[in-house]
């Protein structure tokens, strides 16, 4: 099931006649003339595009008010992907497709009806000195994808746990397993991100969990931007988290004086901050001012931050 822009609920459902139906805000049904030759479905995403894709059990069904295409999911090298188990579209468009072979990406995906698009394995480098590239997670069965605040993916696997990847999909940010997180499980069923708090909840095969994430879904303006905790107690160890950005905020912490201790850019509307300077020493107590500006620099926003030592 997925919602679309008009607050359709759209339903797909396997062995009956019919199988693509829309309930309307008031009550009435859309009946869609479009038939899936499949025996099952399974989970449907709506686009920024209008366009409406649903897993089927080897390959994909596309369609929209106007056209319809079973896709077979190819990748670039020519290979066929048979087993599809999730999918999720990101901040910029582009669908993110959960294989039992890995991770693959549709770039252009508006295209769908006019031409044979393929995927696109992300590659993520090894970093070591061998400047060698490696298919992301080619060996692992994807079971869920999610996108956060910041445009990076978050990945729910059937065997080695989640894993947070950048926006491009080429570089591993974290791995969450049992052994090195609270996670209750390896085994991954689905991931949620709520962009409103930066809550990351995991479906597990042994029960429901959420983190706090760093990333939130950036704002179109600077009204309600703040800093937490503030004040910072001298028992405090964690990291300060400003929000309410504008997405892709540059975030420069001077003291009083006007002394620049800390650059970073925001992860969608939130900016994270270790306390330390560049030189990694904590910093002293006083008076801190966050400097906030939008990516083009036409907004910006200040705060001022307590820290006791």
């Amino acid at each position: 099931m997925a919602f679309d822009k008009s607050k359709n609920l759209w339903i797909a459902q396997s062995g009956t006649p019919n199988a693509i139906k829309a309930l309307k805000p008031d009550g009435s049904w859309i009946e869609n003339p479009f038939n899936i030759g499949a025996q099952l479905v399974g989970d449907m995403i709506i686009t920024q595009h209008g366009h409406k894709w649903i897993i089927l059990p080897a390959g994909l069904f596309v369609f929209d008010d106007h056209n319809h295409k079973e896709v077979t999911v190819r990748e670039s090298t020519g290979g066929v992907i048979s087993n599809i188990f999730s999918i999720a579209e990101d901040l910029e468009g582009n669908i993110w497709i959960g294989s039992d072979q890995g991770l693959l990406v549709y770039y252009n995906p508006e295209e769908i009806f006019s031409k044979q698009l393929v995927a696109v394995r992300p590659r993520i480098s090894r970093n070591d000195d061998s400047s060698i590239y490696d298919y992301a997670l080619r060996t692992e069965t994807i079971t869920s994808i999610a996108i956060d605040g910041g445009n990076r993916k978050w990945i729910g696997t059937s065997n080695t746990g989640a894993y947070l990847l950048s926006p491009d999909g080429t570089y591993q940010i974290r791995n969450y397993t049992e052994s090195n997180s609270p996670l209750f499980s390896n085994s991954i069923t689905s991931i949620a991100v709520d962009n409103n708090t930066g809550d990351v909840w995991f479906g597990t095969s042994k029960g429901v969990q959420s983190i706090r994430g760093d990333a939130i879904a950036g704002k179109e303006r600077y009204d309600n931007v703040y800093a937490f905790p503030n004040p910072v107690r001298s028992d405090f160890n964690g990291n300060l988290t400003i929000t309410g950005l504008m997405n892709n905020s540059t975030v420069k912490i001077t003291d009083v004086s006007g002394n620049l201790v800390f650059e970073t850019k925001s992860i969608g509307g939130e900016a994270s901050w270790d306390l330390k300077t560049y030189n990694g020493r904590r910093v002293a107590t006083g008076v801190y001012i966050a400097f906030c500006s939008s990516e083009d620099g036409r907004a910006s926003s200040t705060v001022k931050i307590l820290i006791m030592r």
